[in-house]
């Protein structure tokens, strides 16, 4: 999975992931969280070089919540891969 820093706004120092990277996580589609962004259900991230989406923990808390009706910890913890948060959480 690949992470970046994004060097301006309000995800300076955190870890960042794409859409893609996001959907792998939480095992759903990288439409369903784009078409979820397009219609205003989930609030739209900083953008990066290239006008893509860079993903913070909040946002994929926000985007896990509003798409799958559960906590980003609760999700990742079934599906197996709660190391995947702790990883984002060390900087």
């Amino acid at each position: 999975m690949s992470t970046g820093d994004f060097d301006g706004g309000a995800v300076k120092t955190q870890k960042c992931l794409s859409t893609r990277d996001v959907a792998k996580l939480l095992n759903i589609k990288p439409g369903r969280i784009s078409q979820a962004v397009w219609s205003g259900r989930i609030p739209e991230p900083e953008r990066g070089p290239g006008n893509a989406f860079f993903w913070t923990k909040p946002d994929i808390e926000r985007c896990c919540r509003v798409l799958l009706n559960v906590g980003l910890e609760e999700r990742l913890e079934l599906l197996g891969k709660h190391e995947s948060l702790r990883s984002m959480e060390a900087k």
